[in-house]
């Protein structure tokens, strides 16, 4: 949308979010205001906005996602690892599990992106290992699309997908191709925690790695 345009379609967005009588369209509502200030940049107005539709009771496993993907931007790991769990435990209820074998993946590596920043090498490692069981090729994580599998929205920043990628590859045994991701992820990583963790692991993976193949 033309700026313009986009500021209009938010205002109404905003209306629709304060008098909607159903949660489904507050949550609907409310996601759009938390991506559109994600991509402003304005990443406390995302948040509000995503927490809110969480609130609801309505949201799925992208919102939960996108939530995580926003906190772990900012090194809140505890709190992205929390909603990558709950994004996992949507994309687990119901039919279709067995379709969403990808989409489990690309969060189990999330959250294992979430567990090394927090120190918790080991538990990173057997996220992966379970994101390699369920998607071999890591068909979603270069792109980080969204986990709902429709609308293709990218919820891991840039350097967090190459985190996740090193990881992958760790737990695969592909050592070189895992350093060359973390140095990647090093350089472009957009917190704290997120560039010391990578620059850690390109210097020797995580404790517990198989051997390179």
């Amino acid at each position: 949308l033309h700026q313009g345009k986009r500021a209009a379609a938010a205002a109404a967005f905003a209306r629709a979010a304060e008098v909607a009588s159903e949660p489904t369209d507050e949550a609907r509502a409310s996601v759009f205001l938390a991506r559109e200030a994600a991509a402003a940049g304005r990443t406390d107005d995302a948040l509000a906005a995503y927490e809110r539709a969480i609130r609801t009771g309505a949201a799925g496993a992208d919102v939960f996602a996108e939530t995580g993907g926003v906190l772990l931007a900012l090194d809140r790991v505890d709190a992205a690892g929390r909603r990558f769990r709950e994004a996992l435990r949507a994309l687990e209820r119901g039919a279709g599990v067995a379709r969403r074998a990808p989409e489990r993946a690309l969060v189990n590596l999330a959250l294992a992106v979430a567990l090394d920043l927090g120190g918790q090498g080991a538990a990173a490692l057997e996220r992966a290992a379970e994101a390699l069981r369920l998607d071999p090729g890591l068909r979603l994580v270069p792109a980080g699309t969204s986990p709902d599998g429709l609308s293709g929205r990218v919820f891991l920043r840039p350097g967090a997908a190459a985190h996740a990628r090193g990881l992958g590859m760790t737990a695969a045994g592909r050592t070189a191709e895992a350093k060359s991701a973390f140095q990647h992820a090093a350089t472009i990583g957009t917190g704290v925690l997120q560039r010391r963790a990578a620059a850690r692991n390109t210097g020797g993976v995580p404790a517990g790695a198989p051997a390179e193949r």
